[in-house]
């Protein structure tokens, strides 16, 4: 385009350029009445058509004569630029100035052409973070207004606030939810011990039940993290079968759960199981006062050692098992291989201690009456601190290996959270229910990362949000 407006321009510069008398070729700087004069001067001679006026000095038409050409035209006003997305087109050139030729010929000057084009639409923001709203492009000058931003998409709803406790579906009649566990498949297994059944329940609160092989059997703990067997979950069975002994059981976690049973050693009332790190289990035999031992590969390796009232049992983080002893007020460690046990007692007489479980790094904690207790297992030692709750009858306990707070349930109605230093305790008590009317018994850290228990009163499954 530049070449072509070129062209066209000294077109029109030649026809506007006249020629004077005697061939002289009129000067476009000559303005009539402005321009100096001399007649006896050759280069002050006024043009033809105009005469000197001796008076003033200038030349000055003298009403006849070919008048001179009119003036070169202005030349053309150059594009503005057009403005970015945001502002407009920047200001047209400016117009050519009008010439007025010799003889009062007007030849207008061509004006400048117009601004550049408006400023394309400005780009709307784009989505905010979280929801919020774009900001709207601004409008190039002389362009369309931007669009605004499309608003942003909101962030996924937040879960229940923590400590929140919601139950899930109900179990058939009388099914007595007892002990609870974390399984490799990523949902909840339990027990129900009067039903005489293992049952498997998702995030959502689905329910499927396998019922055991042996009648009344009365499984009352369950495990998983078996080496050698982590796709399988591991029970215990409480009331002898024919033989005159109760049975290890496992269910099998896949799209088609199996459930198989062994014979234990275990007499009239094994009630907790734990994962040894000798990859055996181990339980107590309440009634039967044992502890005993099941080897899944090898059956001739099964034994028991005899223990006085154990009640529970868990592996201690110094590769020992630790066992709580109800009726002698002390808490004892047995070593696996060995079977030898060492006893500790405990400071306060009648404490009657229940459940226990490992911290994972250097300590055991267990419950007693209206206190929860650290024992250090390298050397024993104890310290004990008051709870909040005097019932701890039925109770269970953990110890959250990502953070070490210790949960534990009271038989009743009361979850509560204990986060230990040194020398104290802060604790948090959550009620489940109303007063009287639940009887909150297994606990577990759930894959969820939440707290999940069992309520044997209302015949349910729960969850504590962490």
């Amino acid at each position: 385009m530049r070449p072509a407006r070129v062209f066209r321009l000294g077109l029109l510069l030649a026809a506007a350029v006249g020629l004077g008398a005697g061939g002289c070729a009129y000067d476009p700087k000559f303005e009539s009445g402005k321009t100096k004069c001399a007649p006896a001067t050759v280069t002050m001679r006024c043009p033809s058509g105009f005469t000197c006026n001796e008076s003033s000095g200038f030349c000055v038409s003298t009403g006849n004569g070919a008048g001179a050409g009119g003036g070169g035209l202005g030349g053309l006003g150059g594009d503005g630029a057009g403005g970015g997305s945001a502002d407009g087109g920047a200001k047209g050139g400016a117009g050519g100035t009008t010439v007025v030729g010799a003889g009062g010929t007007i030849v207008a000057g061509t004006g400048g052409h117009g601004g550049g084009a408006g400023g394309a639409t400005g780009v709307g923001g784009t989505s905010g973070v979280g929801g919020t709203t774009g900001t709207g492009g601004r409008g190039g000058a002389g362009g369309t207004i931007g669009v605004g931003g499309k608003t942003g998409t909101g962030g996924a709803a937040g879960g229940p606030a923590s400590g929140t406790i919601t139950y899930f579906t109900n179990l058939p009649a009388m099914g007595n939810p007892y002990r609870i566990t974390s399984g490799p498949d990523g949902n909840l297994w339990f027990v129900e011990a009067a039903a005489s059944r293992i049952a498997r329940m998702t995030l959502a609160g689905v329910i499927d039940e396998f019922p055991t092989k042996t009648p009344m059997s009365g499984p009352f703990d369950i495990v998983t993290g078996l080496p050698g067997f982590l796709n399988y979950v591991w029970f215990m069975e409480t009331s002898p079968g024919s033989g005159g002994t109760t049975a290890v059981g496992r269910v099998s976690v896949g799209a088609t759960p199996a459930l198989e049973e062994f014979p234990s050693q275990a007499k009239t009332g094994p009630i907790a199981l734990a994962v040894g790190a000798d990859n055996n289990l181990w339980y107590v035999d309440y009634g039967a006062n044992l502890v005993g031992v099941y080897n899944p590969n090898d059956a001739s390796k099964n034994m028991t050692f005899l223990a006085n009232g154990p009640n529970d049992i868990a592996a201690g983080p110094d590769g020992n098992l630790w066992f709580t002893e109800f009726a002698t007020n002390d808490v004892a460690r047995i070593v696996p291989g060995t079977g030898t046990i060492t006893r500790y007692p405990i400071a306060t007489t009648s404490a009657f201690p229940t459940d226990i479980a490992s911290d994972h790094q250097t300590n055991l904690w267990f419950l007693e009456i209206s206190k929860v207790v650290r024992v250090t297992a390298q050397t024993g030692a104890m310290m004990e601190f008051t709870v909040s709750t005097t019932n701890t009858n039925g109770a269970d306990i953990l110890v959250a290996p990502d953070d070490g707070t210790i949960w534990f349930s009271n038989g009743g109605n009361r979850i509560t959270k204990v986060v230990a230093s040194a020398t104290a305790i802060t604790q948090t008590p959550y009620m489940v229910s109303n007063p009287n009317t639940a009887a909150v018994t297994g606990l577990t850290l759930g894959p969820d990362g939440n707290i999940w228990f069992t309520d044997r009163a209302l015949q349910r499954i729960g969850r504590l949000v962490r």
